[in-house]
This record gives C-alpha cells, structure tokens and sequence, in this order.
C-alpha cells in the first residue's frame, strides 16, 4: 500500500512539474509570438516608430517635390544606380547578413564578416533573419542614414516606388523583405529571401518581363539558376515585379 502510495505521490509531482514546465514555455512562446508579429519588443517596436514618423515625412516632402516637376511622360536617361559592391552570400540562409555587410560597406566604407554580422543578429537555419534585426545593425554600424522598416500593402505601389527614389537619390541602399515568386530570373520559385534596390531608370523596359515605365535594379547575395541565368548579382525587373515581392505583409528597410 505505501509502494502504491509512493507511485500516486511521485505522479502528482510529475504532473505539477510538467505543467509548471509547460507554463514556462508557454509564456516565452507568447513572448516569442510578440517579436515575430511586431518586429521587436516593444521598445524595439517603439524605436522604428519614432524613426519611421521621420521617415515617412521627408518621404512626403519628396513626393511633393517630385508632384511639382511637370512631365508628361517618362522619358529615357532619368535614372540612377549605385556603384554597388556584391557578396555572395557564404550560407544558405545568409541572405540578410550578406546584404547587411553590402549595405554598410557602401554607406560606411569598410565592414565586418557576414559571420559577424550573423552572429550580432542571432540569424539561424529555421527563421533566418528578422526584419527588425536588420534595422537594427544597419542603425549601429553606419551614421549616414537612419533605417526604420515599414510593412507593405497592395496599395502602396506609389509609396515604394517614391520610398526607394528618395534612398537612391540620396545615395542610400533599401533592403526588401522579399518573396521572390515575381522576379523574372526566379523563374516562379518563391522563397523568403532579401534583396537590395540600388537603381531606378525611368521609361526603359525590361527584357524578359512585362513592359513598364519604370525598371528597378536590385542586388542579390544568393546564387542559383531558375533556367534563366544566375541569381546572384546586378539584375533589373519592372518596378511592379519588385513591388509585388513585398506587397502582401513584408517590409521595406529604407
């Protein structure tokens, strides 16, 4: 009797362990869940705020002033690139270090390993790097420009167009929180993936994609072949292709 006492003992106190167990875990997942949702903690969260509120008004201020300029008609010559350094990215899920380290060498003139740069952002093999992650070292590492990150919707073609105008212009990389199903050398395959704007060229169509008014060039840190040629490097697409790897809740890094 006391052995079957022992047991029920021993079980009750397996029971509570457990749940005080599962309890714990509980409440870091929702913690987890909180930074996944919001980018950040929310102090973090806070931050990007503040950042992006400025960000968003010289935007505006750009938009007003590009409103003023008449134009009927795009025409070919307007456009501008950065003289832009290329890393390929040395793991597969280095995407967001390779192009944080493009970002700082271009802005800072010298950077670190994509290692580093992996390690300062706890990058792994399951989720990558996330979004806020990236604000957040691009801010540390440079004082040339002050990123923030903000989501984008369908109807936020023009914002993004303009968002990535004003960086060029000002000499300033965007970095996009990519699903690369619409870019023309990805052939279809959508992967999570970040990629850099770098140059803009108004009234010039691209080769391959649907006619635009306005192609994109991007950087990209990952090299495959989809069947119509190598990822990795220098590539033009139209500016709706670009748009629409970010258009469905991803982020823009400017």
């Amino acid at each position: 009797m006391k052995d079957k006492t022992k047991i029920i003992f021993l079980s009750i106190i397996s029971v509570i362990a457990f749940m005080l167990c599962a309890n714990n875990a509980y409440a870091l997942t929702e913690n987890e869940r909180y930074i996944l949702e919001n980018q950040g903690s929310k102090e973090d969260v806070e931050l990007n705020n503040r950042n992006l509120k400025e960000r968003q008004k010289l935007l505006n201020e750009f938009i007003q002033e590009e409103s003023k300029k008449i134009s009927t008609v795009s025409l070919p010559g307007d456009y501008l690139l950065l003289n832009y350094l290329n890393y390929k990215q040395s793991k597969y899920y280095y995407c967001g270090p390779a192009s944080v380290k493009q970002a700082i060498q271009y802005l800072a003139s010298s950077s670190s390993s994509q290692d580093t740069y992996a390690k300062n952002m706890e990058s792994n093999g399951d989720k990558g790097t996330l979004v806020y992650k990236i604000t957040q070292e691009l801010n540390k590492h440079q004082k040339k420009h002050t990123y923030a990150h903000q989501v984008m919707k369908q109807n936020d073609f023009s914002t993004f167009v303009s968002a990535i105008k004003q960086n060029i212009k000002s000499e300033v990389p965007t970095i996009l929180h990519a699903k690369t199903k619409s870019l023309y050398l990805y052939n279809g395959d959508d992967i999570g993936h970040y990629i850099t704007a770098i140059g803009y060229n108004e009234g010039v169509p691209v080769v391959g994609a649907i006619a635009s008014s306005m192609s994109l060039t991007y950087m990209d840190t990952y090299d495959h072949n989809y069947g119509r040629g190598t990822t990795l490097g220098s590539h033009k697409d139209t500016s709706m292709a670009v748009f629409q790897t970010v258009y469905n809740n991803r982020y823009i890094i400017y």
